[in-house]
């Protein structure tokens, strides 16, 4: 009587009437951790994929170098401007760095003045000279023109 008597077996609260049951059971369960595990590296894979892509557009579509020169008081002004073209075609000017033979102590504050305008209203046009170093004030100006120029 014993020997009909049918053995349960009893896994993750699932009954299992027979080994062979419980054997493909385990398969299939194990299986199926590695389809998930097969899925959590796709997805970091696509993750990083995704990311680089993105850092790659950046780059191509991010603000570019671009170089004028000008006419200081002594001799020239190089400019270059961290700069692009958005949507609409206005130029963004995001950064500006010089180099000139001026004396220091009249052109660099008014230059540093100038960078300040320049940026916050992102217009050549509405950047006026300053007063004292006129001639470095007008050769910046005409620098970062040149510069903008450039920008296709």
């Amino acid at each position: 009587m014993e020997n009909n008597r049918r053995k349960y077996i009893y896994f993750h609260w699932e009954l299992c009437y027979n080994w062979k049951e419980c054997m493909f059971y385990l398969y299939y369960r194990r299986k199926e951790k590695v389809d998930i595990e097969k899925i959590r590296k796709i997805c970091v894979i696509a993750f990083i994929v995704v990311g680089l892509a993105c850092i790659f557009v950046e780059k191509a579509n991010g603000p570019k170098e671009y170089t004028g020169v000008g006419d200081g008081f002594n001799d020239d002004i190089t400019v270059t401007i961290l700069a692009k073209k958005n949507s609409k075609g206005e130029v963004r000017i995001s950064d500006i760095q010089y180099t000139h033979d001026d004396t220091p102590a009249i052109a660099d504050p008014a230059i540093g003045q100038l960078i300040t305008q320049i940026k916050a209203t992102q217009d050549i046009s509405k950047v006026d000279t300053v007063a004292g170093a006129t001639y470095s004030s007008e050769g910046f100006i005409m620098a970062v023109e040149d510069a903008i120029s450039k920008i296709d």
